[in-house]
């Protein structure tokens, strides 16, 4: 909701100042407009329209800020010399609202008007250059063309120079110019003759075809793009593979050996390209369903671009290969397989976050540490789990104690929760809601700016493939909850500044939000 802000006014026979003390650090934004009748200044969350008793210049306005003191000064000219009485029209609101109605017509006719004016101006002014330009390429050609004619002059009284000299030329016709005069004589004509007797003939005609690389995308191939198309192919290769573009007719060799794609993936891979291995990983599986290598190898890419689902349905598929297709494999690389499938269904299940997901991984990592009951890092992440789900629990019994308004209960619960999972932001947030409610201003914004502060730093969400600190307790960037989370710690610190008297910091809390309200509708629209 907007903030109303109040002004000082002064004024002489022919000018208005009006100063606005807005108080904050930065006043360049300010969105000022003026018309005849209305004044209106907006610097989010301040607002002020003001209804002008008298007539104003709009094009008079002069601004100054005063950076240190907060302080917006503006200066308008009058439209009639005089005393004004007041500054805003002192009448009933219909009558204030007609006023500014009209008002602000006039005004937006006037900027059409100058519009028009300076669109005509400019495309006079390039007429005129065009005009200009015009006749100076033509000049220059003429120069052009007046050399060209005096070149070959000098060339030809040249040649004919040479033949006077050589005792071949012939009597002129009397018509004739004579410095065109014809000096061939019977000789050198038969000479002529016999060399174009000697002359090739004209080679048969051809036709000459040009074959190009076979492109999927109808637009033009450009490097900025082609991120975007790999992803596009990554997402839809199961569904594309009646198109030429990946038929064998037009792949080389090389490209239908599955031993030479996986090795061309896992280079892609160790590169760090994860897009490219994932399409030729797609590439293997589509020509053999079962090559269990291509299948681990692209659950591996999406759990690192964080595709949790998309690694989960990988995983199942290997799990499917490894327990009933392949009846032949090693017990010990059986096991070491199930194990790694699991431990990259754990950290999807990590990576999808909340509490029922934590539930899953967690017993994901039971069976892994089943198959391999000598691998510390797996006994860890357990343990880390087991420690996030009762932080989780205690999570829940306090939300619902201060659902029941119930507000310190419910701050020692969150308390307890945060000591068994210091990482648990959902805890820290609900918690500040506790202390707002409980009027505890200080904790409050204590909660708030560790939440903000976490999350900033936490750009790359982390699960237990890195066996990080943070088991699926960070919301995972560009997620609702994320987003959500943002919101409520910027409100509830706007308010508790407020509360403590400390109003520049919690106009900055209140414009960070609706800066973050207003990309989201540009987002939408």
């Amino acid at each position: 909701m907007p903030i109303s802000i109040e002004y000082e006014w002064k004024q002489t026979e022919n000018n208005l100042f009006i100063s606005l003390p807005f108080k904050v650090n930065s006043l360049q934004n300010a969105d000022i407009y003026v018309s005849d009748l209305v004044l209106k200044v907006s610097h989010a969350p301040f607002l002020l329209i003001l209804d002008l008793a008298n007539a104003v210049i709009p094009s008079s306005l002069l601004k100054r800020v005063d950076e240190g003191r907060g302080v917006l000064h503006l200066q308008l000219t009058k439209a009639l010399e005089g005393h004004w009485e007041v500054l805003t029209f002192d009448g009933s609101k219909e009558k204030s609202n007609e006023r500014k109605k009209a008002s602000i017509q006039r005004r937006d006719d006037e900027i059409k008007f100058l519009h028009k004016q300076a669109v005509d101006k400019k495309l006079e002014e390039e007429r005129e250059t065009l005009r200009e330009q015009m006749r100076i390429d033509k000049k220059e050609i003429a120069q052009i063309e007046d050399m060209k004619n005096k070149e070959k002059e000098s060339a030809e009284d040249t040649v004919y120079e040479s033949i006077l000299f050589a005792g071949t030329r012939k009597h002129l016709d009397a018509g004739t110019s004579t410095k065109r005069a014809e000096c061939i004589d019977a000789t050198s004509l038969n000479n002529t003759a016999a060399s174009i007797d000697s002359t090739p003939s004209v080679r048969p005609a051809t036709v000459v075809k040009f074959t190009h690389t076979p492109r999927f995308f109808k637009t033009p191939m450009r490097e900025s793009t082609q991120h975007q198309e790999r992803a596009f192919i990554v997402k839809n290769r199961p569904y594309l593979k009646a198109n030429k573009y990946f038929n064998t007719e037009y792949s080389r060799i090389s490209d239908t050996d599955h031993t030479w794609l996986k090795r061309k993936g896992d280079n892609f891979f160790k590169g760090g390209d994860y897009l490219a291995a994932i399409n030729v990983y797609s590439s293997i599986i589509e020509k053999d369903a079962l090559f269990l290598n291509a299948f681990m190898n692209r659950s591996a890419c999406y759990l690192l671009i964080e595709e949790p689902d998309l690694c989960l349905h990988d995983c199942i598929e290997a799990l499917n290969i490894v327990g009933g297709t392949i009846t032949d494999l090693d017990v010990s690389i059986s096991n070491a397989m199930r194990t790694k499938i699991y431990v990259r269904m754990a950290s999807s299940y990590c990576l999808l976050g909340g509490q029922n997901n934590l539930k899953l991984s967690l017993v994901k990592l039971q069976n892994a540490f089943t198959l391999d009951s000598k691998n510390v890092s797996i006994n860890a992440d357990v343990e880390r789990i087991e420690q996030a789900l009762v932080a989780y629990e205690y999570k829940r019994n306090a939300d619902i104690a201060f659902g029941h308004s119930r507000g310190q209960e419910s701050i020692e619960i969150y308390s307890q929760a945060i000591e068994m999972d210091t990482t648990l932001l959902q805890a820290y947030s609900n918690r500040s809601a506790a202390f707002l409610y409980t009027l505890q201003y200080f904790d409050c914004i204590k909660d708030c700016s560790f939440v903000l502060d976490e999350l900033r730093k936490s750009t790359v969400s982390v699960g237990v493939v890195t066996h990080a600190a943070s088991i699926g307790s960070i919301p995972r960037p560009g997620s609702e909850l994320r987003v959500n989370m943002v919101k409520a710690c910027l409100a509830r610190r706007a308010i508790a500044y407020e509360k403590m008297k400390k109003p520049k910091l919690s106009a900055e809390d209140w414009a960070l939000l609706s800066n973050l309200f207003s990309e989201e509708d540009a987002n939408e629209r």
